[in-house]
């Protein structure tokens, strides 16, 4: 089992890494990653991300960053993505995450995964993408062998309060899961291993007003792994008695009912699962551009360039697909 309580002062290094290869523009001076040509306005730097009492908090806000490669962000934010030696790599599981979502208009967090550096092949899955200028809808979206959208209308506000958000990722398909409740389900399996990414971009499509930033508030990310042999085997069901008390603030630990677990205490229920809308997408919000290489990253906060082992530059352009398109 893979986890992340945020329990710390900082993020722990061991399991996160700040840059994606699923973003194009990778500069060392200053640190981070951008994606430009794309619906995302922010550059993502370490800078954005804090811990503290047991929470990470992204934070999206107006910036003024030039990347090495000379491009010009007037928004930053941060990501993490589970590439550190400790981090986790998999290809078939449950993953979730117990999170607040921003208020404010023009912002777009996401938790998904993105392929690992020794798969070539397009393979994500978006457990949640949200756009912040509607708070009732969510997207669940599937892009490996197919690419498959679910729209799904939550009866809670996503950014008035803690909900956990999961997915089950099956040889035999996908089943999304919102506080306990399934609400999707997408055919296809991975085309390989991928890591876990946590972010909140700015979205060119509803840009945020001026001076506004906005806040992505992570409790927990949990993920439980899956041999290819045993796509079925998971952890069984903890008894109630063996959870954490209702009010403590942190959810309980394993899959949500169905895949052998029950739903997060403290969580706005959504159980009727209503207004979800399954189709395949022809065509998506933004691109991004994958290269074959290790992702970058750093032992410290002063650290500004990535280890000698990681390359520069890159390789083997390929697309990141998500939903936005569809959304309105």
């Amino acid at each position: 089992m893979f986890r992340d309580e945020f329990d710390g002062s900082a993020v722990d290094e061991s399991k996160w890494q700040y840059r994606s290869t699923a973003e194009s523009d990778w500069s060392d001076e200053p640190y981070g990653t951008g994606n430009p040509g794309s619906k995302q306005l922010e550059f993502d730097h370490p800078g954005n991300c804090s811990v503290d009492d047991g929470a990470l908090t992204i934070t999206a806000r107006p910036d003024g960053i030039q990347s090495e490669s000379g491009n010009w962000y007037e928004w930053s934010s941060c990501l993490i993505t589970s590439t550190g030696p400790q981090g986790h790599t998999f290809r078939y599981g449950y993953i979730e995450i117990r999170a607040t979502l921003p208020s404010r208009p023009g912002f777009w967090p996401s938790f998904w995964t993105w392929q690992s550096a020794d798969n070539e092949q397009p393979t994500e899955a978006d457990v949640f993408e949200y756009f912040s200028d509607n708070r009732r809808r969510l997207y669940h979206s599937w892009h490996s062998d197919t690419d498959q959208t679910c729209i799904h209308a939550p009866r809670f506000d996503p950014s008035a309060g803690m909900n956990v958000y999961g997915a089950d990722i099956r040889e035999s398909g996908t089943n999304f899961y919102i506080n306990g409740a399934k609400v999707c389900h997408a055919a296809g399996k991975p085309a390989g291993p991928v890591n876990l990414v946590v972010s909140n971009f700015v979205y060119a499509g509803v840009p945020p007003e001026s001076g506004s930033a906005g806040r992505m508030v992570v409790d927990y990310v949990r993920a439980w792994q899956r041999s290819e042999s045993h796509p079925a085997h998971l952890p069984p069901t903890s008894s109630p008695s063996q959870r954490r008390p209702v009010g403590d603030g942190r959810g309980t630990s394993g899959p949500p009912p169905g895949v052998n677990s029950c739903p997060s205490k403290g969580s706005a229920t959504d159980s009727t699962a209503p207004s979800v809308e399954a189709r395949t997408s022809g065509t998506h919000k933004q691109k991004r551009t994958n290269r074959s290489r290790s992702e970058g990253s750093r032992t410290s906060a002063e650290q500004k360039k990535p280890p000698p082992s990681c390359p520069t530059t890159p390789s083997s352009p390929q697309k990141r697909r998500s939903a936005a398109s569809s959304r309105r």
